[in-house]
């Protein structure tokens, strides 16, 4: 079946694969995607699977479309599954199926099979993950089985034909979506996402020792010190794995609903926080109650709680926005439970203002709470140290103590290298080099990790070091000396302009033609920076990321450093993702492992991870670093180590 300009046909070949008749059959109607074809040697016909809508993608329809091979006329019959996924959509004819001859569909996570007639024998709702591709086995006539491939979650199952039951990731093939990893003094555990497993990896060399079931698509897990108990999203379930083993020991149900947030053990509890829209509930989870399928369970209302973290006497935890209606009170807060007595208190302030979505992480050090930011504050900064002690339910504060612009790329200093962002963080009355230059307001710091002497951070940062663009209200300049600042300068075409003079309106003649601004032929309007659009044959002109300046002035130049250019140090601005982008400020997403002396607040080194790469979760083994990435990562995805004493990977 092929799709040409929005027309759907069935193409009929000879041996030698040259076509010799086409037909239309699916020119009308809601006929939108034919997805996969199969030949039925009982009935001589050939059935096509569809996916169609009347109206919209969440009303997708599924079914087989049923073709005479002989006439291949226009009038087709149609066969709905049932089913209503927009899946990736399979069939195929298998004449040793029990009860007969039969067509097997998949459909998103589904298993239809479809007697010879058309008509639905039977539905098998929820396989595992989302199966791309089935095949048939029938050595054992008495239980047949079809198998099924996801490569979303890198597995395959069975099916068994004759009572609708199935192993579920019988084998995992690959690596899955590694999300979530715990450490349980022994061996690392990794949750792979949208599966039913965890890998378990030995520390000394990374090598994978087994996968295990759990439950699906598992949301944290944690170690008791005998056993793995994982929270699981989609079922609202706590499971218990033996962590010798791997052995399955229990499931408890009815414990969590919502989103959930972080989960902490407290020695004796685990405690979940979880919310909905503008409502929130911590759960504290007794688990020496834990028998046949449920736990004795604690409720504690809460303001949309999200990150958590014990302190050897409170639970400490965070406050998100709301998802309903974008409130955003209490995002510059934390509060507190007491352990012993359930008593809370708070909110404290910690942030200097509230923003979307804005605490990502928290951990304890033994002394001070850090917390790690989406935004960066007034200052740039976007991991900050607080003493606990000093929260106040009179003043509802907290003294933070220590303020750390966590971003990538930051300045090195002179006399050691050390990255800095002042010359105080420098050693031996050192300089910092490019320290000072502001920042934009997005560090999206993802993990922090305690290692006894430093704080770990890794962070998605979304753009690098610049100066507000000329036309924003932030610059306040007139960057052109026309007597016109900003949005009102009439060479703005908005704030988010990056120059208030254009290439075309900068008196400069850029591409040394003897021409200058709207007498160049290449300039159509004094806002345009296509002077010098002739030199690259691409119409672009002398855009920042290869004009041979510093255009964000944080000393790197151009896509390729603009070697011996003045003014420029020969290296490339990270800015740049290719010498055709416009402007040396924006930057792709960019992964960051940085260091902090805790101690201190000294920040001893950033490591560049990969761009266009998240790392949701991190740990410390004792020796080393280890953390999860996924989400674009080139390399898939993967567990990543880095050493804790000498850093640098």
């Amino acid at each position: 079946v092929q799709a040409e300009d929005g027309i759907r046909y069935v193409e009929r070949a000879r041996g030698l694969g040259d076509v010799y008749k086409r037909q239309y059959v699916f020119c009308s109607g809601p006929i939108t995607e034919p997805r996969d074809i199969t030949y039925d040697s009982n009935t001589d016909n050939i059935w096509v699977y569809y996916v169609t809508s009347w109206t919209r993608p969440s009303s997708w329809v599924n079914g087989l479309a049923r073709v005479d091979p002989v006439t291949v006329t226009g009038d087709v019959t149609f066969f709905d599954s049932g089913s209503g996924g927009r899946g990736h959509g399979r069939v195929e004819f298998y004449d040793q199926s029990p009860g007969g001859p039969s067509l097997w569909t998949l459909d998103a996570d589904d298993v239809v099979k479809f007697n010879t007639d058309g008509s639905v024998a039977h539905h098998y709702d929820r396989m595992p993950g989302r199966p791309y591709d089935l095949a048939f086995d029938a050595r054992d006539t008495n239980s047949p089985f079809a198998w099924t491939a996801d490569s979303s979650i890198g597995s395959i199952s069975r099916l068994n034909m004759v009572d609708g039951t199935y192993d579920r990731n019988t084998f995992i093939i690959k690596g899955a979506e590694t999300e979530k990893i715990l450490f349980d003094g022994t061996y690392l555990w990794t949750a792979n996402r949208w599966t039913d497993t965890l890998s378990r990896y030995r520390v000394s060399d990374g090598r994978k020792v087994g996968d295990y079931q759990a439950n699906w698509n598992v949301a944290q897990m944690i170690y008791d010190g005998e056993n793995i108990w994982t929270i699981n999203a989609d079922t609202y379930t706590l499971t218990k794995l033996d962590a010798d083993t791997g052995e399955k020991l229990g499931e408890y149900s009815g414990l969590f609903g919502g989103i959930i947030g972080e989960a902490v053990f407290d020695g004796e509890n685990i405690w979940v926080a979880y919310y909905y829209e503008d409502t929130g509930t911590i759960q504290k989870a007794d688990l020496s109650t834990c028998s046949g399928n449920t736990c004795t369970v604690t409720d504690f209302n809460a303001t949309r709680p999200l990150q958590m973290v014990f302190d050897g006497e409170y639970i400490w935890y965070s406050h998100t926005h709301s998802w309903a209606d974008d409130n955003l009170g209490l995002s510059d807060s934390i509060s507190r439970i007491k352990v012993a007595d359930g008593t809370m208190s708070g909110p404290f302030q910690v942030l200097d203002q509230e923003k979307y979505g804005n605490i990502q992480d928290m951990i304890f050090d033994g002394t001070y709470l850090w917390i790690g930011t989406m935004h960066v504050d007034s200052e740039g900064n976007s991991v900050f140290k607080v003493d606990p002690s000093t929260c106040s339910t009179v003043t509802s504060t907290c003294e933070v103590v220590g303020k750390y612009p966590i971003y990538h790329d930051a300045g090195k200093c002179d006399d050691t290298n050390l990255y800095c962002f002042s010359d105080l963080d420098c050693t031996g009355g050192g300089q910092c080099i490019n320290g000072s230059q502001a920042i934009e307001n997005l560090s999206m710091v993802q993990k922090l990790v305690f290692d006894g002497t430093h704080v770990w951070v890794t962070n998605m940062s979304a753009r690098d070091y610049i100066m507000p663009r000329e036309c924003s209200s932030n610059d306040d300049l007139d960057n052109d000396g026309d007597g016109f600042t900003d949005a009102n300068d009439p060479n703005c075409a908005d704030e988010y302009d990056y120059h208030e003079a254009g290439l075309c309106d900068d008196g400069v003649d850029n591409d040394g033609d003897g021409l200058t601004d709207l007498s160049d032929s290449e300039c159509d309007s004094n806002r345009d920076d296509t002077e010098g659009e002739s030199i690259f044959g691409d119409g672009l002109g002398l855009v920042e990321c290869r004009d041979g300046l510093d255009n964000d002035r944080n000393g790197l130049c151009d896509f390729d450093g603009a070697v011996g250019n003045p003014g420029c140090s020969g290296k490339p601005d990270p800015g740049c993702s290719s010498p055709t982008d416009i402007s040396e400020a924006s930057a792709p997403n960019r992964t960051h492992l940085t260091r902090i002396l805790a101690a201190t607040g000294q920040i001893v080194e950033s490591i560049l991870i990969s761009n266009y790469c998240t790392s949701p979760d991190m740990i410390f083994d004792g020796d080393s670093i280890w953390f999860t990435t996924v989400e674009g990562c080139s390399e898939g995805y993967i567990l990543r180590r880095y050493y804790s004493g000498s850093g640098l990977g």
